[in-house]
């Protein structure tokens, strides 16, 4: 077995998921079943940590690097040992998901609804919510939850057109009588004003208000 070697210094440059360096990440190293070293990146986003600190090592052997920072995200890598000192980064993925350190005064039940796309894929800033409005030159703005109450008699023939939704603006959800009701009784069809839902025959015939809720 080679002799191991001792002092190895990896740099590594710490970026947040949005492609910009990261100060105050917190960058561990891990070699086999040793305790993982730690230090914090600095305003540079870099961060030194050296091998010879978690342990003894020989060249090929792999190491973990794991970075994180609370409210943007983590990343975990495996490095190979090489015999010269080694540079690397990491780029955070942003992560919605809850760390809740258990102890004796604060065991709970926690139930969290985390947001997810279609796909099952949680809702972050790299994977937003599947909704998009744009103006007329194509610029993407913010959308914002309108609401509308009408009355059964703004339905025509089974349809009723709504006010002030875009095309990209489409229901979020269909109150009657305050109660929700399913997607399978009604469809949507989005003009270049507005958007009109057609119910299902009959739906709102025996009923007062009708409450819809859309983005614009």
């Amino acid at each position: 077995m080679p002799t191991p070697i001792t002092s190895h210094p990896i740099r590594i440059k710490i970026y947040s998921f949005d492609k910009s360096l990261l100060e105050g990440a917190t960058v561990s190293l891990t070699l086999g079943t040793n305790e993982p070293i730690t230090v914090t990146s600095n305003s540079k986003g870099e961060a030194v940590l050296n091998v010879a600190n978690a342990g003894e090592w020989i060249v090929g052997q792999s190491v973990t690097l794991t970075a994180t920072k609370t409210g943007i995200g983590t990343v975990t890598s495996t490095l190979v040992l090489t015999d010269a000192p080694q540079e690397t980064s990491l780029t955070l993925a942003q992560t919605s998901d809850f760390y809740y350190e258990e102890n004796d005064c604060n065991v709970h039940v926690l139930n969290f609804a985390m947001l997810v796309d279609f796909q099952g894929n949680k809702i972050t800033n790299v994977n937003p919510l599947p909704i998009k409005l744009v103006d007329g030159s194509g610029t993407r703005i913010k959308a914002s939850l309108q609401e509308e109450n009408r009355l059964s008699s703004d339905v025509i023939a089974d349809v009723l057109t709504l006010q002030n939704t875009s095309e990209t603006g489409g229901p979020v959800s269909i109150l009657i009588e305050s109660q929700p009701i399913s997607v399978s009784d009604y469809s949507i069809n989005h003009l270049s004003s507005n958007s009109t839902i057609t119910f299902t025959s009959g739906l709102t015939s025996s009923t007062d208000a009708i409450r819809v809720f859309y983005y614009v």
